[in-house]
């Protein structure tokens, strides 16, 4: 998880990991779990899992960085729309971004500035080639 967010932030999130699950630390829930000595099955808001050597951020997780990085891109309504079914982000859809670098990750935000999900940016020659999906809320409904 440390990894996953020092991509988009140099900060400390402080965190409790339960099986393969993180969660926000809260020390009232810590204080009250070590007083009545039971494992929890979580604890605090969920930030992600880690499932084959991959971290798997959640909404709360990516909506916490976007307010914390620059690493972020804003979308049209219609590319947002594709991009929560799955598709990767055209570049002429970019409406603001921030100077990337080749290979960066990227948090993908529609118009009203809520996230959406985030991507790895392709750069050639300080333009955007390619925007490729990584993860994005509507994974949650295609699971289902």
């Amino acid at each position: 998880m440390k990894a996953f967010i020092s991509q988009f932030w140099n900060g400390e999130l402080a965190h409790i990991k339960i099986g393969n699950e993180y969660y926000k630390k809260n020390d009232a829930l810590t204080t009250l779990t070590r007083d009545i000595s039971k494992t929890p099955v979580s604890q605090g808001q969920y930030l992600g899992q880690q499932r084959k050597g991959l971290f798997y951020p959640s909404s709360y997780l990516l909506q916490f960085l976007a307010k914390k990085t620059t690493k972020k891109l804003i979308v049209t309504d219609k590319a947002a729309w594709l991009f929560v079914c799955g598709k990767d982000i055209r570049r002429r859809s970019v409406i603001e971004q921030y100077t990337p670098d080749d290979g960066d990750y990227v948090l993908i935000l529609n118009t009203k500035k809520e996230t959406l999900g985030y991507a790895r940016i392709t750069v050639k020659n300080k333009a955007i080639v390619r925007i490729t999906r990584l993860f994005d809320i509507g994974d949650y409904l295609r699971r289902e």
